[in-house]
């Protein structure tokens, strides 16, 4: 059963058949093209919830996440607090 109205389609079917490139074309586009312009539009399919967590996440967790999604292992070791730092 289909909840919406004849004749449209739902908000998340909308875009599903553009490729990336189209949709940040069409994201230019209103850029350019509207009054005043937001500064950052959230384009392609994981934009959202990528900066959902941004939001929500402290940055060093998310920071770690991001790295371990991308695959980049950390430079040096984490410090625990209970190592002292000589001067």
């Amino acid at each position: 059963m289909n909840p919406w109205v004849p004749g449209t389609t739902p908000p998340s079917s909308r875009l599903d058949g553009l490729s990336d490139s189209l949709r940040f074309a069409k994201a230019i586009e209103k850029t350019a093209t509207v009054k005043r312009p937001r500064i950052r539009y959230a384009v392609g399919g994981g934009a959202k919830p990528i900066l959902f967590l941004r939001r929500m996440l402290p940055d060093r967790t998310y920071d770690r996440l991001s790295d371990m999604i991308v695959g980049v292992k950390p430079s040096a070791p984490r410090r625990t607090g209970s190592e002292t730092v000589s001067r």
